[in-house]
């Protein structure tokens, strides 16, 4: 038997004369490969010895050393620039130039549409996919680079070249804005609707500018919220004979304390006028939970909450003490908090509703519930049970949490006593009234949460509704405007002014008039167009008129540029004069803006699909 004996590794050691490929040839890399070796060689002024036409000198010429030792040289450059796989099968090959010919015909193929349909795929399939913004246009250039690298497009026109270059850039740009994130929706438009428009360069300068002034914005407000509230027990239980109590202290600090930055708008430290939420508008990607609650303009600063709870140790007790004290503005229960301007999070994931606020609640009476479960897996204490009145309208059984830092509306409490539905939306939601359905409340989302929308018209509204939705009187209103073919409110009042004491016409909204009204949903914006000016045209025929113009028109064919818009109309009498007509805007199109039309597209109508045109085309 014998034994193979193992191939040596094979170590190259040159001069270093400077060259520094930085870059190593494996099976997948020649492209860019041979692009930087070749920028190394030429910065050396050895490109004869690659890709030149100058002859091998005879071994007896006296050149011939020097030629020998360069060759040598350069040899050495390409193979300490391959791995050793691909260096063996190169190693015997005399001449630098016989290396990189055999690289080129084993490596890359210039006919290769494989290549480019694959560069093709990848630039319409990339998505931006929550990565940086650089990194995602960055991707994207290099695959550009790669397209117009291996582009044989010649043209001869320089006109030709430049209107040749504005699709391909005006595609590219699509591409880009087509992978973007969604929160940049705003700003794709903005940069589509422009006129001039961008180049890339430019497209990928302002969404860059955007998306710099978002992450300053999250920055100023991951500091604003750095110190938001701080909560820990100081105080051990302490129990009593007879009864038990127990002690917490809060310690609610101050965002930004000593920061020099002030609002004077809402009283908030971390930011400005100019860049305060409550004037600018929020963003898409704002949290409500993260911001610090405050009680008109007064901003939190660093206050001590003592809350003792004292409950009798027998379950019949029905007496609760409060003990609350405050030694600073701030989250203090001592005073009152008007409950409508607090935020009331609509949640499908608690039990019931709940509430921070002692001030307002009446009717305060022991809970059947001592704790509840936070999602954060910690237990917060019940102090009671309640009724709160949010403009009229009232909740009741809310337990009082004061550890909350928001107020919670549980919806399938909510939906049981008020008799109502809850249609969710991307941005908003609804109350429907179940046998009405009309719509009785709303509610917006900020963030990831939707809030109950408390503002003086719709909450009105909403309890105007409320009130009159036990009537038999709301019963009969909708009764009546359903029988008389839904006549106006207005109008049935004048018919039935008793059913209208305790209502108003215009709290009723009938969902079916409104869309009665409706035409057609909104078309979405296409960005299906030709590339370049009459490449396409639509034609239609439109008539006859009852009325003809006064040469007697009564008739009319309408030609539309798909890629600017822009519409010819011409009048006639006929119809047969439609291919008359066409023949003179083509030869219009074909003088005055040196082209001519590429496709006509039509209904195929008699007057398009006839003899005589089929001649003129």
């Amino acid at each position: 038997m014998t034994t193979e004996t193992p191939s040596p590794i094979i170590h190259v050691q040159i001069e270093n004369s400077g060259f520094n490929a930085s870059i190593i040839l494996t099976e997948t890399n020649y492209d860019t490969w041979s692009q930087i070796i070749k920028m190394q060689i030429v910065g050396h002024e050895k490109l004869d010895y690659i890709i030149g036409d100058s002859p091998q000198p005879d071994a007896k010429d006296p050149s011939y050393s020097k030629w020998y030792a360069e060759n040598q040289k350069i040899k050495g450059w390409l193979l300490t620039s391959m791995t050793s796989e691909i260096m063996k099968r190169y190693l015997r090959l005399r001449t630098a130039r016989e290396i990189w010919s055999a690289l080129d015909k084993a490596f890359y193929d210039g006919s290769d549409e494989t290549q480019i349909f694959a560069l093709n795929q990848r630039a319409f399939s990339i998505r931006q996919s929550s990565r940086s913004l650089p990194i995602y246009y960055g991707e994207l250039v290099e695959i550009f680079q790669e397209l117009d690298y291996h582009d044989k497009v010649k043209m001869r026109d320089p006109e030709d070249i430049i209107m040749y270059k504005a699709a391909v850039d005006k595609l590219r740009i699509h591409i880009f804005l087509n992978g973007i994130d969604a929160e940049f929706e705003q700003v794709r438009g903005e940069i589509l609707r422009m006129d001039p428009s961008l180049d890339l360069e430019c497209t990928y300068a302002y969404i860059r500018h955007e998306a710099n002034r978002r992450i300053l914005l999250t920055s100023d407000l991951t500091t604003s919220n750095s110190v938001a509230m701080l909560a820990r027990r100081n105080t051990p239980p302490v129990r009593h004979s007879g009864s038990m109590a127990t002690s917490r202290s809060f310690d609610i600090g101050n965002k930004h304390a000593g920061s020099s930055r002030y609002c004077t708008h809402c009283g908030d430290t971390g930011h400005t006028k100019s860049r305060c939420y409550d004037l600018i508008g929020y963003p898409e990607w704002w949290d409500p939970s993260k911001a610090p609650k405050r009680k008109g303009k007064t901003s939190l600063v660093t206050s001590s909450v003592s809350i003792a709870i004292a409950e009798m140790s027998s379950p019949n007790t029905n007496a609760t003490s409060l003990h609350i004290s405050s030694e600073s503005p701030g989250k203090s229960f001592d005073k009152p908090t008007p409950i409508g301007s607090c935020a009331w999070i609509i949640d499908s994931g608690s039990t019931d509703n709940m509430s921070f606020d002692t001030s307002s609640v009446s009717k305060l009476k022991p809970s059947e519930k001592y704790v509840v479960s936070t999602a954060n897996g910690t237990q917060a204490t019940v102090v009671g049970k309640g009724s709160f009145s949010l403009n009229k309208l009232n909740l009741n059984s809310v337990l009082i949490v004061p550890s909350l830092n928001f107020n919670l509306i549980f919806v399938s409490q909510i939906t049981t006593s008020l008799n109502c539905v809850i249609i969710f939306w991307p941005d908003h939601c609804v109350f429907k009234d179940i046998k009405t359905r009309k719509m009785i409340g709303y509610g917006t989302k900020k963030g990831r949460l939707y809030y109950l929308d408390l503002t003086s018209s719709s909450s009105s509204a909403l309890a105007q509704s409320l009130s009159v939705t036990s009537s038999t009187s709301t019963s009969n209103i909708w009764l009546w405007h359903k029988r008389f073919g839904h006549v106006l409110f207005g109008y049935l009042k004048h018919l039935f002014p008793e059913l209208f004491l305790n209502a108003s016409p215009p709290l009723f909204k009938c969902e079916t008039c409104e869309l009665a009204k409706s035409h057609h949903v909104p078309f979405r914006p296409s960005l299906n167009k030709s590339p370049l000016p009459f490449t396409l045209i639509h034609s239609d025929v439109w008539g006859p008129t009852k009325v003809p113009t006064l040469n007697g028109s009564c008739w009319f064919v309408s030609f539309i540029d798909d890629h600017s818009r822009m519409t010819w109309v011409c009048l006639m009498k006929t119809k047969q004069a439609v291919c008359s007509l066409f023949n003179q805007f083509y030869s219009m199109v074909a003088t005055q803006y040196k082209t001519s039309i590429q496709v006509l597209r039509t209904d195929n109508g008699g007057e398009f699909v006839n003899h005589e045109m089929e001649q003129f085309l």
